[in-house]
């Protein structure tokens, strides 16, 4: 194993800890009970935008949400989702499906969202990611939504 391996990926989970904390100034405070701060690291290893395969598929979730890649960011929340719910995590359970309901809400998938906010919130209100789902789905628009670019109405 390379010696800047550990290094690149104290690295990701930094711009996870900033995406985090952006986020939480946006209103979700979800992730920042989760992520350790890191020191930065140089220019060229943070302009890497390949994620490391060590890295759990949760955290390279969080990663592809900072890189703005939801659809991606999505597929990896479900799966970190399954592997929580079978080892009865309740709490990573809810952050992930929190995660998803907002992935789907930058998609502008909101009606999708608004149903993944309520779940959240229905399956998990004793946690801090039921808690912000609730609060999300407070902010989303109460009538009929537009379809995202590519989908029609039929």
């Amino acid at each position: 194993m390379p010696a800047d391996r550990p290094a690149n990926i104290a690295g990701r989970l930094c711009v996870a800890c900033a995406v985090a904390a952006a986020l939480m100034a946006g209103g979700c405070a979800v992730m920042s009970q989760r992520m350790p701060w890191r020191p930065p690291l140089a220019d060229a290893a943070m302009d890497q935008r390949v994620v490391p395969h060590e890295i759990a598929p949760f955290d390279e979730a969080v990663v592809l949400v900072s890189d703005l890649k939801y659809p991606e960011a999505e597929i990896k929340f479900r799966r970190s989702l399954v592997a929580f719910q079978a080892v009865g995590d309740k709490d990573r359970s809810a952050e992930c499906m929190f995660w998803i309901g907002f992935c789907q809400e930058k998609q502008g998938r909101t009606a999708e969202a608004r149903a993944q906010y309520e779940k959240t919130f229905r399956d998990y209100p004793d946690t801090p990611a039921g808690r912000m789902a609730a609060e999300r789905m407070g902010r989303l628009p109460a009538g009929p939504v537009s379809q995202p670019a590519g989908r029609t109405a039929r």
